[in-house]
């Protein structure tokens, strides 16, 4: 507990150190700049992303086997990710608002590689912040666009042929055409002064009781496909697995919420960021949510929020399944922590201003703390600083509106918050 709350302290001073003495932060001229989605002013305005053209990415990656809520496994892998794509419905239309395809090749490394998951995700644009990553020149030089992510990878004949029933490959694959649902969130990362990009990303596949329970679009047979266990790939490979770091807690201080009106039209309406004025996310005890005696990889937690324009967000405390799953950290060559990961998933109370709907959803995000000190825009267009915690999470949907969990679907509601 002692070595959890000083890599908490130690991450959280830098940052907050950062946000002191880099109150006039610069730019370097490369790096794009605002996405067109901020906040004019004017509530359910609607506007589409502007946003570079993302690159296709090769890297080594890690992929983590949970058991009974603790590491059971760990292998180094690699993947080749391919440039994202525009989305196409199936009338030919795209969606616009910034919804891409991105094919994902999980592999074995080496020359003699073999393909272990493939297959296409849908990626939905989140937002885009500046980072400065380099302590010896003050100023944001890196800008991140973070989109969340989710899609089927199929378990390929080599693995199947190879690792087919191994419990540390998800044992659903046989039941759903050797198909394998997988959520999480990719950060593309510029370096503006050189011009070269890094991502940094999540892939999870969960436990019975959220992918595959009664609720979901596959639910699992009695005797269950894998209730004691998750899966995660998460890259790049320099990361350490952990299920005792910080979760994201406090008063949401800043950033917004964002609506994609999906009608199986083109385009979708894209609703400009919605400005929250109000809110919080708070911790009701941890726990292992796949079986009762399992490590406290997962915390239940109460999470809030108003916006300028009156969308409101509410978790659904009286179900308790509003959960934070830890993961780990990033790592810097020498093995320091540079950034915590997690991810959230639960049912979500919604009402959405734009549309005047209020809805009963299933939603699956990330969270990442107390990485390099980070920066947004202001109204004016000036840089100011953003706390350290940053939590995003979607809702799933088909695109008649329908709910979806555990199975490929669009993203047609944003939480983007930031906490001290």
């Amino acid at each position: 507990m002692k070595a959890l709350h000083s890599l908490r302290f130690a991450l959280g001073l830098a940052a907050a150190v950062a946000l002191l003495t880099l109150a006039a932060p610069r730019t370097h001229a490369q790096c794009l700049g605002p996405d067109n989605m901020d906040f004019n002013g004017i509530c359910c305005d609607v506007s589409q992303p502007n946003l570079p053209q993302f690159p296709a990415i090769k890297q080594n990656v890690q992929y983590i086997c949970w058991r009974d809520c603790d590491v059971a496994k760990t292998r180094n892998l690699c993947v080749d990710l391919t440039a994202p794509t525009p989305h196409v419905f199936a009338n030919g239309n795209t969606p616009g608002c910034a919804i891409f395809d991105i094919g994902v090749n999980l592999r074995t490394c080496g020359p003699a590689m073999q393909s272990v998951f493939a297959g296409r995700v849908i990626a939905t644009y989140a937002r885009t912040w500046f980072e400065d990553t380099d302590p010896a020149n003050p100023g944001p030089e890196t800008q991140v666009w973070r989109f969340l992510w989710n899609g089927d990878l199929a378990v390929t004949p080599f693995l199947n042929g190879q690792f087919g029933n191994n419990p540390c490959v998800p044992q659903c694959h046989h039941s759903f055409n050797n198909q394998v649902y997988w959520f999480g969130y990719i950060d593309y990362r510029l370096d503006c002064a050189t011009n070269s990009w890094n991502v940094e990303w999540v892939l999870d596949h969960e436990c019975d009781r959220y992918h595959h329970n009664a609720d979901s679009a596959r639910p699992a047979p009695a005797a269950g496909f894998h209730p004691n266990r998750s899966f995660t790939f998460v890259g790049p490979s320099l990361f350490t697995p952990s299920i005792t770091i910080p979760v994201a807690v406090g008063p949401i201080m800043q950033e917004n919420t964002r609506t994609l009106a999906f009608t199986g039209q083109n385009p979708v309406r894209c609703f400009r960021d919605d400005p929250i004025v109000q809110g919080g996310m708070d911790t009701m005890g941890d726990l292992c949510s796949c079986v009762p005696n399992g490590a406290a990889q997962y915390a239940l937690t109460f999470m809030q929020g108003f916006t300028q324009c009156q969308t409101s967000f509410l978790t659904v405390t009286q179900t308790k399944d509003f959960v934070q799953k830890r993961l780990g950290f990033f790592t810097d060559a020498a093995g320091n922590p540079t950034k915590l990961v997690l991810l959230n998933m639960g049912d979500i109370e919604y009402f959405d201003a734009c549309l005047g709907v209020a809805t009963f959803e299933y939603f699956e995000g990330a969270a990442t703390l107390f990485g390099p000190p980070a920066f947004t825009f202001d109204p004016a267009g000036a840089l100011v600083p953003l706390f350290p915690q940053f939590v995003d999470t979607g809702s799933s949907n088909r695109v008649n509106g329908a709910r979806v969990k555990g199975f490929p679907h669009f993203t047609s509601k944003l939480i983007d918050v930031n906490l001290p």
